[in-house]
């Protein structure tokens, strides 16, 4: 059985089938392609910024475009199972996807995001029967592969049910042409043992824990061969993630990040929303929902501050704690106003973004030691894609046109990052969160550089993740500035920074037609305004504008924003609600800045950190004897014989049997029922043909109907959920060829077939 029985542990090394000829190159067996394009929704914003169509389309020229349209395909190999039910027929019992188990922000180990992500697919049904879908070119090769990373699954599943009968199926993903194709013969074997995989050491976790427990700050590595890998941390620091001590599901997070991100590596962005009032929040390398992606994510929200300079959160301005610590402190805004930079209703978008090239890590040649000598990502700006009319004025301007002040700002952050990280708490859990990926892509670069790291690395896998969710999308920074001085001020720099006033603008877009508007002549003169440029044109909306107000009283008002050209409109519109007053107070010159979206992120892709190979570095010593004090409980003559079994932290709950219920006869077929628990089972197989339905009702509200006609050779799926129904169906338009298609109506009648 490969990896699970000690008698053949002394097999081929893995390295031989990178060397061999492909399996599939003589493999007899014809392909299955899966097309589920149809089933897409194009029109959905990818982290480009392009609809998910366009970037389709570009990746068949352009390759690094596989990144950003992972998250959007990945999901849909739950097409694999359906494409075997046609091909197949229904399981005695119903099986389950095991990602359900871990929904997202719930606890669940390391492994589970893989699942949910889409880069592999487990069923179970719970008794034994397991089914999976890895990417590979042969099954049998596919599960030996991926045998280190899905081994913890299945050791969860072996814990609950015993011995498992597992049937692997291969499959490769065009993403150009939105098409699995499948490899219909499986891998079909029992096992209930799973254990450390072969040529490889088990990773002591509990001393791995024991080094991060503490909450310090981890700045280095160790792989000595006469040791057990160590974190090395320093003595009385305190390194945070989202305002929790980092711990050992920190580590594992960034591992997971560097070593199964697929094309979608790790970052964090705020990008283009649908809704133009939005911006959504999007990660790489699997970092949602955890205390790493958070601290990235609140960092760079920190950062979006400094041009503003108002909290994103609290939307409280800043400007006067920030410069207790950093006196010359300015924001964009600031800047801009006090030197009459103000663009005024020149309205100019800016990317600010975090790089980790300016991370240091140092190793020496031999890959056994490192330590992160500079966590301090770098910042940078560029102007947005939208400003310019084609892609190659972008890539050409986009630095070069940037507001000067963008431009102070990002200089001062990279000259006095440590004020800053005294200042906001969220910028010192950044360095943290560099230690933390940088030393993982100095363990991946390890693998490749210098001696393979023989360790069970992907031991990390099972480690348990706390409960945590982050969001999906955030409401966008709309604010305004303005500065209003007597002309006898004009060159006193002090006075004018403390006369800038900021306002936060979008709370008013939860804020209702009616209240806002208030007459049909102010919502037509804003509609005017929106869609001509001027409010002259106001009385040719007049009856729009009543009809709007006295059907849709109550509606919100962002629900009237359509495109980011009405944004600025209601920006605009606020703004002068919120100066008159003040102007008509003061006497002086008027200057005001607006903004209405800050998008970027922060980049943490591995090959972006800078290792640097020294000769002799001069932490070695050091690190070699705080090791020793350790005592580590290495042996590795017998972890070598003796393989770890995995045993999973989580504890499963033992599994029920699905038990027979009296038979139904009908005309159609004879109806068999299954029930356990709060869950129930119908299947009914025709006589005259091969065709066949059956409907699962889950104890959470899932309702699941599959209907096959053998016919038409077609299968109709329906999952209603509480508050969402989901249908499509699959066509098998050739024996090697199936097609899924949305319907154009409802797909499943309410007949109760099933009673």
């Amino acid at each position: 059985m490969g990896f699970l029985k000690i008698s053949n542990f002394k097999k081929l090394p893995l390295v031989f089938l990178a060397l061999v000829t492909p399996l599939w190159a003589a493999d007899p067996v014809t392909w299955i392609d899966v097309d589920y394009g149809a089933l897409l929704n194009r029109g959905a914003v990818v982290r480009t910024g392009q609809s998910l169509g366009s970037a389709l389309r570009e990746l068949k020229h352009q390759a690094s475009a596989r990144g950003a349209v992972q998250p959007y395909l990945d999901p849909y190999v739950f097409v694999l199972e359906d494409a075997v039910h046609m091909l197949h027929g229904p399981d005695a019992v119903p099986y389950r996807n095991l990602a359900e188990n871990y929904p997202a922000g719930s606890v669940q180990p390391a492994w589970a995001a893989l699942l949910r992500g889409g880069r592999y697919f487990i069923s179970t049904d719970e008794q034994g029967g397991v089914r999976m879908f890895l990417p590979g070119d042969h099954s049998k090769q596919a599960y030996q592969q991926h045998y280190p990373s899905i081994r913890h699954a299945l050791a969860l599943l072996a814990q609950a049910a015993g011995k498992l009968k597992i049937s692997v199926y291969a499959y490769r993903h065009d993403y150009a042409d939105a098409t699995y194709h499948l490899h219909p013969a499986p891998y079909v074997f029992e096992a209930s043992v799973f254990r450390t995989p072969e040529g490889r050491i088990p990773l002591d976790l509990e001393l791995l824990d024991r080094t991060l427990k503490k909450g310090e700050i981890c700045e280095g590595l160790v792989l000595d061969t006469g040791s057990d890998p160590v974190a090395i941390t320093q003595a009385g620091s305190h390194a945070m993630l989202a305002g929790e001590p980092l711990g050992l599901s920190d580590f594992a997070v960034a591992y997971r990040a560097v070593f199964h991100a697929g094309d979608n590596q790790a970052f964090i962005s705020l990008d283009p929303h649908e809704d133009p009032t939005k911006v959504k929040v999007n990660f790489g390398g699997y970092l949602e929902d955890t205390h790493l992606g958070s601290a990235v994510l609140e960092a760079d929200k920190r950062f979006k501050t400094l041009t503003i300079g108002l909290d994103p959160d609290t939307h409280e301005n800043l400007g006067v704690r920030t410069r207790q610590i950093l006196p010359d402190f300015l924001s964009s805004a600031e800047s801009d106003l006090i030197h009459g930079r103000s663009t005024g209703s020149q309205w100019v978008g800016t990317r600010l973004w975090f790089y980790p090239e300016s991370v240091e890590v140092d190793t020496d040649t031999a890959y056994h030691y490192a330590q992160v000598t500079r966590p301090q990502l770098s910042a940078d700006a560029e102007r947005s894609r939208d400003d310019f009319a084609t892609p190659a004025d972008f890539e050409k301007f986009k630095k070069t046109r940037l507001s000067p002040s963008i431009r102070t700002v990002i200089d001062h952050l990279n000259t006095h990052y440590a004020g800053y990280a005294a200042a906001f708490d969220e910028f010192a859990e950044l360095r943290d969160a560099a230690r933390l990926m940088g030393l993982c892509a100095w363990l991946k670069k390890a693998g490749a550089a210098g001696p393979r790291t023989p360790w069970d690395w992907d031991a990390l896998l099972s480690v348990d993740l706390p409960a945590f969710r982050t969001p999906r999308d955030n409401t966008k920074m709309m604010a305004v500035a303005w500065l209003v001085y007597p002309e006898q001020l004009q060159d006193n720099e002090v006075e004018l920074r403390n006369r800038v006033q900021v306002q936060y603008l979008a709370a008013a877009l939860d804020e209702t037609l009616a209240v806002y508007f208030e007459t049909p002549q102010v919502l037509a003169a804003f509609l005017a305004q929106q869609r001509f440029g001027s409010k002259d044109r106001a009385s040719e909306l007049l009856d729009e504008a009543a009809e709007l107000l006295a059907q849709h009283p109550d509606r919100k008002l962002r629900r009237l924003i359509g495109s980011n050209q009405a944004l600025q409109t209601l920006a605009i519109d606020l703004s002068e609600r919120v100066q008159k007053p003040i102007s008509e107070d003061m006497q002086g010159t008027i200057r005001t800045a607006w903004v209405t979206e800050i998008g970027g992120g922060i980049e943490l892709s591995p090959e972006q950190f800078r290792i640097k190979a020294v000769k002799e570095p001069s932490f070695v010593k050091d690190y070699a004897a705080r090791v020793q004090a350790l005592k580590p409980t290495f042996k590795q003559q017998i972890k070598t014989l003796i393989p770890a079994l995995t045993v999973p932290k989580l504890k499963p709950k033992p599994p029920e049997v699905w038990k027979s219920q009296p038979a139904i006869q009908k005309p159609a077929g004879r109806i068999l029922p299954l029930e356990k628990s709060k869950e129930k089972y119908w299947k009914q197989n025709v006589p005259a043909s091969a065709s066949w339905k059956d409907r699962l009702q889950h104890e959470s509200g899932l309702v699941r109907e599959q209907h096959f006609d053998a016919a038409s050779k077609r299968l109709t799926v329906q999952e209603k959920r509480p508050g969402e129904t989901v249908a499509y169906t699959a066509q098998l338009q050739s024996p090697t060829r199936i097609v899924f298609e949305k319907p154009k109506t409802p797909p499943v009648s309410d007949e109760p077939w099933w009673q």
